[in-house]
């Protein structure tokens, strides 16, 4: 009976299907033009009658592509009421719109760009996620970081410096929250968890000094517990007790390993400084490192890198010291004498996954350059840098990109080129102190910056018109991150000159050039232990001369060191994007 009535209905009106013909020669540009003759009539409502009822041309299709289906739009061009279907009730609501003021057609269904890590085809045309090329630049599409995760997961509200102060966990995910992008929120880099350690258990239950233990994101193979070479320093006769008689001073350090035979292998070394700072864990303290793993005393260990700019020590770990009621050591890196004593752990492998040092030449304990192959103190970091030990750190591992970013070829990471421009008043400089900020603002800066198509640095909230965005999602970097570009075998800065914006440092004015990264020291355990002045720290890297409170000339430069210090020190940085 319906179909008649509309039929009688379409006849009475002198539009039967005959003289409805084909389908117009346009798209659709809105919904409700079922014809396609680029406007919204009655002759829509007879054609969309017509399809539903005698067998009519089908409405033609919309010139763009609709995007996903939501709520009061409509996916095809006929549905006027939006309830994903085409039947009397939409040809009803056009002739109640065009006659009797009712709501226009609902809105076809916007195409939108593609969102990178849903699973769905959002602007449907065919490429999902990373596959779809807007989604190239992406961090998430982008190969992942070659780098560990430095085991933070927690994030932190910056404390102050007052005696009732306390560092208060915050929700990571909460970007409405002051410090927003903290290494915990990001968790960047090769999982740091329960299965990225991998034990071998060669001994006796409970006995682990045979033990090995490989990790899966770096490929080395570490000694589990450290090594235990004994009161007499023969590592035939350990003494079953790793303690203070176990340590040695640089060169017996190397010795030690590169005799070594141990687990079957007998291709053992002592590891270079950024190995050995690869298997800390900056989501633990008092120690540093993962104990169900690692057998560690609170103690400084050894790496076989000298310092660059006096040889005459080199570069250790702290799992946790304390100084002075301070926890100054607390994953820390520093140097020392190479004549001075300190425990060891060895380490096998060569795959050039982290970054090789850069370190190229060998020093003997006094500090005078010699032979790699055949001098003293053999197994030394520049040595094994030749065997081709870590990802090369030459001339063509970072890649200008000529739009003030640098890639880096070996952890995937794209860095800005300049210290950050912070005033954004052009000063670029390590002697503009108007561009240091604190960790939280570090922070808000990076998570708000923009690199424009016109290649400037801007913030998200000065984008004006004619701005588009090339790359928005860049970051602080988290600790080991900032690592990865520290240069061994460079001073002054320790890092490649592809970067910018270091300029003539003034050092006696301005100190230490010191940059944030996104790792904070968080909880209790990481502010003074003093009642005055109990302030929050976060993780910085020094790339250049001085130390704190010391001398220029003649003075330390700790080009390379890692340290803390409280989250409202002004400290320079530099963003960074990719790697997730």
């Amino acid at each position: 009976m319906k179909k008649f009535l509309i039929s009688s209905l379409l006849l009475t009106l002198g539009l039967g299907v005959g003289r409805l013909g084909v389908a117009g020669p346009n798209c659709a540009d809105e919904n409700g033009d079922v014809n396609g003759d680029g406007s919204r009539d009655l002759s829509d409502a007879v054609y969309s009658l017509a399809f539903s009822f005698q067998g009519g041309p089908v409405p033609v299709d919309f010139c763009l592509p609709p995007g996903p289906k939501a709520q009061d739009c409509a996916d095809m061009n006929g549905d006027d009421n939006g309830d994903a279907g085409i039947d009397l009730s939409d040809p009803v609501y056009l002739l109640a719109f065009l006659f009797q003021g009712g709501p226009p057609p609902v809105p076809k269904c916007e195409v939108t760009t593609e969102i990178c890590d849903n699973n769905i085809d959002d602007d449907m045309d065919g490429d999902t996620d990373c596959d779809d090329p807007e989604c190239a630049a992406a961090q998430n599409c982008g190969d992942p970081s070659t780098l560990p995760a430095t085991g933070q997961t927690l994030c932190y509200e910056p404390v102050g410096c007052g005696p009732t102060d306390v560092a208060a966990e915050l929700n990571c995910a909460d970007d409405t929250l002051g410090c927003f992008g903290q290494d915990g929120f990001y968790q960047a880099g090769c999982p740091n968890d329960a299965n990225r350690f991998v034990i071998d258990e060669r001994g006796t239950a409970g006995d682990t000094s045979d033990d090995t233990v490989m990790d899966t994101c770096t490929g080395l193979m570490w000694q589990r517990d450290t090594a235990d070479i004994g009161r007499d320093g023969d590592p035939l006769l350990p003494d079953g007790v790793v303690d203070e008689f176990d340590r040695r001073t640089w060169c017996d350090a190397l010795s030690y390993c590169e005799g070594l035979s141990f687990a079957t292998h007998d291709d053992w070394r002592l590891p270079n400084i950024r190995e050995l700072y690869s298997i800390l864990d900056h989501g633990k303290k008092n120690p540093s490192i993962d104990t169900a793993v690692f057998g560690v005393l609170l103690e400084r260990y050894w790496s076989s890198t000298s310092v660059n700019f006096d040889p005459a020590n080199a570069w250790h770990v702290s799992f946790n010291l304390k100084d002075r009621n301070r926890p100054l050591h607390n994953g820390e890196l520093d140097r020392g004498s190479k004549g001075d004593a300190y425990l060891l752990r060895a380490v096998r492998g060569a795959p050039q996954v982290l970054p090789a040092t850069g370190q190229t030449l060998c020093y003997d304990g006094a500090g005078v350059e010699t032979d790699c192959a055949a001098g003293d103190c053999l197994g030394q970091d520049g040595h094994y840098a030749a065997q081709g030990v870590g990802c090369p750190n030459d001339a063509g591992r970072f890649s200008d990109n000529a739009d003030g970013t640098v890639t880096d070829t070996c952890t995937n990471l794209t860095w800005q080129q300049d210290t950050a421009d912070v005033t954004g008043d052009g000063m670029i400089t390590a002697d503009h102190f108007a561009d240091r900020s604190r960790q939280c603002g570090a922070l808000a800066y990076c998570e708000g910056l923009v690199l424009t198509t016109n290649n400037e640095f801007k913030d998200e909230v000065d984008l004006v018109g004619g701005d588009a965005a090339k790359y928005d999602d860049w970051r602080l970097p988290n600790l080991l991150e900032l690592h990865s570009i520290v240069d061994y075998g460079r001073s002054n800065p320790a890092m490649s000159d592809v970067f910018g914006g270091w300029g003539e440092h003034d050092y006696e004015t301005f100190g230490a050039p010191e940059y944030w990264s996104s790792s904070i020291c968080g909880g209790p355990e990481c502010v003074d232990q003093e009642p005055e002045r109990q302030c929050g720290r976060g993780f910085v890297i020094i790339f250049g001369c001085c130390h704190e409170d010391t001398a220029p000339l003649g003075g330390r430069d700790d080009g390379g060191a890692v340290t803390m210090r409280i989250h409202g020190r002004d400290v320079y940085l530099r963003a960074v994007r990719g790697g997730l």
